[in-house]
């Protein structure tokens, strides 16, 4: 039984990838339909998963706000890191193009970009791309987010000599 006294439901998924549940989402979201319960939703994936059905799906019953999606590098970095997962697919692509989608549909896409030691000087390469990607789009906006904990074992690395080159890559960026 749903509670919610009245109040509109915000519910954010993330964890994981929450596509990869989607039944889940798909009958809470009726639940809270079928109840006359207003809602809306925000997700955080890494935007792989998507597709023409689910953005319908997402639009229609999620009543989906807003995607934040992560992409740490460019088209080599990120392919290079996801080739242990999407395998002989340009995953890179695949998800600059789902990013369109979600445009076209009117959802807006929130595109975060990790910035650590690893990928630092990469990342510049990456925002001019996606300024040129998404120079003109409506409801697509892009975000540094530093990383700094970089963990050996069990214990967490405090470098200021790092961070100030990160917070340097991401001046230069911005």
């Amino acid at each position: 039984e749903i509670h919610c006294k009245g109040k509109e439901v915000s519910i954010h998924w993330f964890g994981g990838e929450p596509l990869y549940n989607k039944p889940i989402i798909t009958l809470i979201c009726q639940q809270l339909k079928d109840a006359g319960i207003k809602y809306t939703t925000k997700m955080i994936s890494n935007g792989y998963l998507i597709d023409n059905e689910t953005i319908k799906e997402a639009k229609d019953l999620w009543h989906l706000e807003k995607v934040q999606i992560t992409i740490d590098g460019t088209e080599e970095i990120y392919n290079r890191s996801k080739a242990y997962i999407y395998k002989d697919v340009n995953a890179f692509r695949r998800v600059i193009g789902n990013i369109h989608k979600l445009q076209d549909a009117g959802i807006l896409v929130s595109i975060r970009l990790n910035i650590d030691m690893h990928n630092a000087e990469n990342l510049s390469e990456l925002a001019d791309e996606l300024h040129r990607e998404f120079n003109d789009s409506k409801g697509i906006s892009v975000y540094i987010h530093a990383l700094f904990e970089e963990v050996k074992g069990s214990k967490a690395i405090h470098d200021e000599e790092k961070r100030k080159f990160v917070f340097d890559q991401i001046n230069d960026i911005e």
